[in-house]
């Protein structure tokens, strides 16, 4: 996955922030407004679900878009996320699926996708030295 991706999805969001301390200006001034509703480590979640993907795929993501605006929207308006292999393991497909949730709030946190991984890794190294004993 290249760097511009990220930073393509970085700069998004702080043009979503400029946006919504705007839209509260005599509300509130820049310093206490509230903090924008998509900003945080849930959004860090789904970027996780990205590379996950993106790992098991060996296939960079959206590599039908070839302008970045194209791009914006699928993501960013259409919610459309990457295509998930069918070769993806059921346990990791679920949770690249959960990563990627519509609601952030939802989304597992980093402690709980690193239990799930470390879990799903030990299933399979597990069946791999049992198989191997036969």
């Amino acid at each position: 996955m290249s760097f511009s991706f990220f930073l393509l999805f970085h700069s998004l969001a702080r043009e979503r922030e400029k946006l919504f301390l705007k839209t509260n200006v005599g509300i509130h001034s820049p310093t206490h407004s509230p903090k924008p509703p998509h900003t945080g480590s849930h959004v860090d979640i789904w970027a996780l679900g990205v590379v996950l993907n993106e790992m098991w795929s060996g296939e960079r993501p959206h590599q039908e878009y070839s302008q970045q605006l194209q791009l914006i929207y699928q993501v960013a308006v259409l919610r459309r996320t990457p295509k998930i292999e069918r070769s993806t393991p059921a346990v990791l497909a679920e949770l690249i699926r959960e990563c990627w949730g519509i609601d952030p709030v939802r989304r597992p946190g980093a402690e709980e996708v690193r239990r799930r991984l470390e879990e799903e890794l030990a299933r399979v190294v597990a069946a791999e030295e049992k198989g191997g004993e036969e």
